[in-house]
């Protein structure tokens, strides 16, 4: 399939997808502290984040989210599994005592969630270890 002159084999280059992932999950990473700490659900998160327990190939940090200063790419990779539920989770379920949501935020929240959502996908499917058209069409 040629499409404007590129040919859609080489479009997904694993370095460069690769580094594409990195990024975005780099971003994500990033983000999330900061969106909420704005609404004050980070400890909430931090505790969610340190009950999650191990599966097959998935092995949680040993440190709380806001320990980690470095992400090796497969640490990146497994962040991408459990980031989106968490981030739900920590909005859904502060901490005693905290004022939680403010009365406006709640469509920024749903926003915030609908990108994760598109974000997280975009993520696990990319890693695939081949891809045909459709598989690149579920990334649009």
């Amino acid at each position: 399939m040629r499409a404007l002159g590129v040919q859609l084999p080489l479009i997904v280059h694993g370095d460069i997808l690769h580094n594409i992932l990195l990024g975005i999950l780099k971003h994500l990473i990033t983000w999330v502290e900061q969106f909420l700490g704005k609404h004050q659900c980070l400890e909430a998160f931090d505790r969610i984040w340190e009950s999650i327990l191990p599966y097959p190939e998935y092995q949680p940090p040993q440190k709380r989210y806001r320990q980690i200063t470095m992400w090796s790419s497969t640490e990146m990779r497994e962040v991408n599994w459990v980031i989106l539920a968490c981030f739900m989770a920590a909005l859904r379920d502060p901490i005693p005592n905290t004022p939680g949501l403010a009365a406006g935020a709640h469509a920024d929240v749903r926003s915030a969630i609908c990108c994760m959502l598109y974000l997280t996908n975009f993520c696990l499917i990319a890693q695939y270890c081949s891809h045909t058209p459709q598989t690149i069409g579920y990334m649009d």
